[in-house]
């Protein structure tokens, strides 16, 4: 009896059968904008299936190395992500002290960085320009519990 294949190892398939050419497909993951699932096809050309097996190997590797694959911003995250909190039920005075903090600290920073280029240099760098501009240690806090929940959303899949 065959072995069945790990979870999130893609499929493989000769196309067509005894040519040389394998068929192989992937999930690339969710993207967390959208909620969709991103997908890959690649054509491999090996002699047989264990050649294409190390090719499809190789590639997944290197997939894993890029990080999240989304071409998504921090506004558009946090713009997805308000609306989350507004279906949950968030009262208003909570959800305007969420978009005060996306509006006046957070969008005109790092607004325009790409989800998958985003450090934590770049957010210690603004955590300490909130602070020199005399923010208080609760108004930090908060601007990093904002971000912190819109990304733990995304990488968790609850959005």
């Amino acid at each position: 009896m065959a072995t069945r294949r790990s979870y999130g190892t893609g499929s493989l398939v000769e196309r067509p059968p005894g040519s040389g050419k394998w068929m192989f497909r992937f999930v690339l993951g969710i993207d967390p904008v959208t909620n969709k699932v991103r997908r890959r096809s690649v054509t491999i050309t090996a002699k047989n299936k264990s050649a294409a097996q190390a090719k499809a190997r190789k590639i997944l590797s290197e997939v894993d190395q890029v990080g999240t694959g989304t071409s998504a911003t921090l506004n558009q995250l946090l713009t997805e992500w308000m609306k989350f909190q507004t279906g949950r039920g968030r009262s208003p005075t909570t959800l305007n002290g969420y978009q005060s903090l996306i509006d006046h600290h957070i969008k005109g920073t790092l607004g325009n960085v790409k989800i998958s280029d985003l450090t934590p240099h770049q957010l210690d760098t603004l955590y300490g320009k909130s602070s020199s501009a005399g923010k208080s240690p609760r108004t930090i806090r908060n601007i990093h519990n904002v971000i912190s929940a819109a990304l733990n959303q995304v990488f968790a899949g609850d959005g």
